[in-house]
C-alpha cells in the first residue's frame, strides 16, 4: 500500500473541487484560495512543519470558505489535518466582538496564546494565518490596511514573540514602524549616514574589518 502522504492528498481534492467549479464554488475562488493555502505551505515548509500541518495549511481557506468537508479532509489526508482545521475554525474563529466581556483584541490574543499551550501545530497554523494576511498587507494586496496595522500590532507581533518567531517579529515591528511613523525613511536614510561615516572613521584603525 502507498504510503499516504498529505500535502499531495491535500492538492489532490484541490483539484477536484476545481475539476468540479463552478458547480461547488467559482473557479477563480478556488484558485484564490489555492494561492493563499501554497503560501502557507511554503511558510509552515520553511519552519519545519509537519506533512501534516503543511496539508491543512494548503486547505485552510476552503474550510474556511465550507468548501471541504473535514470528513472528505479525514478520508484523504488522514485524520491529523482534519483534526487541525476543525480545531483552529473551533477554537480561534470564535466570535470576539463587542457583546462579549472583555475587549474583542484581548480575547482574540488569549485565544491564540491558549492555542499554544494547548497544540503547538494549531498555533504554527494559526501564525501562518496571520504572516500571509501580514504579507498581503506588505505588498499592498490587502483591502484596510489599518486593520493590518491593529491585527499586526496587537495580535501577530506577541504571538510571534510567544512562539520565539524573533526575526519574524524584527520584521514585523519594522513594518509596523515604517507604517505608523510619517518620518521612518528621514530617520532610516540618517541611520544609514552614520554608520556610513562612523565605519569610514574606523576604518584606517581596523584594516584587517574592511
Amino acid at each position: 500500500m502507498d504510503e499516504l502522504i498529505p500535502p499531495d492528498c491535500a492538492r489532490s481534492l484541490i483539484v477536484a473541487l476545481r475539476e468540479r467549479a463552478p458547480a461547488s464554488m467559482p473557479d477563480a475562488e478556488v484558485i484564490v484560495l489555492e494561492e493563499k493555502g501554497e503560501a502557507l505551505a511554503a511558510a509552515l515548509t520553511a519552519w519545519g512543519a509537519s506533512p501534516a500541518l503543511i496539508a491543512a495549511g494548503l486547505l485552510h481557506g476552503f474550510v474556511q470558505q465550507n468548501a471541504l468537508p473535514l470528513a472528505h479532509i479525514a478520508a484523504a489526508c488522514g485524520p491529523r489535518p482534519a483534526e487541525l482545521l476543525d480545531a483552529y475554525t473551533h477554537t480561534l474563529c470564535k466570535n470576539t466582538d463587542a457583546s462579549g466581556r472583555g475587549k474583542p483584541r484581548a480575547r482574540r490574543r488569549v485565544l491564540h496564546f491558549a492555542a499554544a499551550y494547548a497544540d503547538p501545530e494549531l498555533a504554527f497554523l494559526a501564525v501562518a494565518v496571520l504572516w500571509e494576511r501580514f504579507h498581503a498587507a506588505c505588498g499592498g494586496h490587502a483591502g484596510h490596511p489599518h486593520l493590518f496595522i491593529d491585527e499586526a500590532r496587537t495580535l501577530l507581533s506577541p504571538f510571534l514573540g510567544m512562539l520565539g518567531m524573533h526575526a519574524l517579529k524584527q520584521e514585523t515591528d519594522l513594518w509596523l514602524w515604517r507604517s505608523q511613523e510619517p518620518g521612518a525613511a528621514a530617520v532610516e536614510s540618517l541611520q544609514d549616514r552614520a554608520f556610513e561615516a562612523l565605519a569610514a572613521t574606523l576604518a584606517p584603525h581596523f584594516p584587517a574589518a574592511a
